[in-house]
Order: structure tokens, then C-alpha cells, then sequence
């Protein structure tokens, strides 16, 4: 990876790519088609500054776990820089948010929110809708999201409360596609 800097797609799209190996890998670790006994138990970074080497004893019943938190980690990471992309190609927030609760604004509030649940507290992700302009219902027929942020507000982050993984991954998804069409 080089220190140049990607465009608002680009941002995404490695973001995205981060996202969906976490949710392949806990899917993968759900369903038994990931063989943990391959892993190695002790390995060696090197760096040009030096090295480390690690050590794991982590029990096997213990990595659904570890990977639903990697999943969750890359969730708040991904919206993040989802986000700021987003801001990057379309402009900043405005302090007053347009009325338009459908389509491209709608999905850019959405995310935004859950960017939120986890900026503040990435370990025990809480919807805050502080912003009143916010409080409202967002419909994104074009991926089958219809959510009213109002009535979340305040309550620990599921995403259950946007329709499931499937949905989030529609919705990233389609965040994608519509900056990839700005030209981003």
C-alpha cells in the first residue's frame, strides 16, 4: 500500500473489500468451512524496524466470537471511511438537512448515523441522534431499507435494526455504485 491518496470510490471500495472478507471469514467460522487447526500458533512480523514475535493459545469455541468482533470492528471502520468518502465527493454535511429522506441523501444519513453509533463508542456502539434533522424516517426502496432513526435513538447499535447484514451490505453497496457514477 502507498501513502497516495485514493478517490472517494477508491476509498470505498478498500473499505468494502475489508468489510466483506471479516463477514466471510465469521460466516465461513459459523458454518465449519474454516479449518482453525491451520492457523499457525507462533508467527514473526518483521518490519524494517525490527520484529516481534507472537504466540496464541485462543480456544477454538472462543473464534466465532473473535471474528463477530472483527466483523464489528470492520462494520464501524467501513461506515467511517465510507463517510468520509462520501463528504469527500459530495461535499459536507449541511447543517440543515434537506428534506429528502429517499435514495442517495437517505442512504448518506444512514450511514452516517451508524458511523456515529461506533465513532463514540466503537465497543458498545450506541445509535445518537443528536441532530433533530435527523430524527425521521429514510427510505431506500432501491435496496429495501426503510428505517425511522428516531425511534432508535439512544439504543445499543444491531444491525437487525436496518434489516441485517444483507441489507447493510445492499446499502454499502449502493453507496458504492452511486459515487462510482459521479465519477468519484
Amino acid at each position: 500500500m502507498t501513502n497516495e491518496r485514493l478517490t472517494p470510490a477508491q476509498q470505498m471500495k478498500e473499505a468494502w473489500l475489508v468489510w466483506i472478507f471479516s463477514l466471510l471469514i465469521w460466516v465461513s467460522i459459523k458454518q465449519g468451512q474454516l479449518d482453525l487447526t491451520k492457523l499457525p500458533k507462533e508467527w514473526t512480523i518483521m518490519s524494517e524496524a525490527g520484529q516481534m514475535q507472537f504466540r496464541t493459545k485462543i480456544p477454538s469455541d472462543q473464534m466465532e466470537k473473535i471474528a463477530y468482533n472483527m466483523l464489528i470492528s470492520a462494520t464501524g471502520t467501513c461506515t467511517i471511511a465510507f463517510d468520509s468518502a462520501m463528504d469527500e465527493a459530495l461535499g459536507k454535511k449541511a447543517e440543515q438537512f434537506p428534506e429528502d429522506t429517499t435514495g442517495l441523501t437517505a442512504a448518506r444519513a444512514v450511514i452516517y448515523q451508524i458511523r456515529n453509533a461506533y465513532a463514540h463508542d466503537p465497543i458498545h456502539s450506541t445509535w445518537r441522534i443528536r441532530n433533530p434533522l435527523y430524527k425521521k424516517t429514510f427510505d431506500i426502496s432501491e435496496i429495501g431499507l426503510t428505517v425511522n432513526l428516531a425511534d432508535l435513538d439512544g439504543k445499543a447499535f444491531m444491525v437487525g435494526h436496518i434489516g441485517g447484514w444483507h441489507i447493510l451490505g445492499r446499502l454499502l453497496n449502493y453507496c458504492m455504485k452511486n459515487i462510482g457514477k459521479a465519477g468519484q
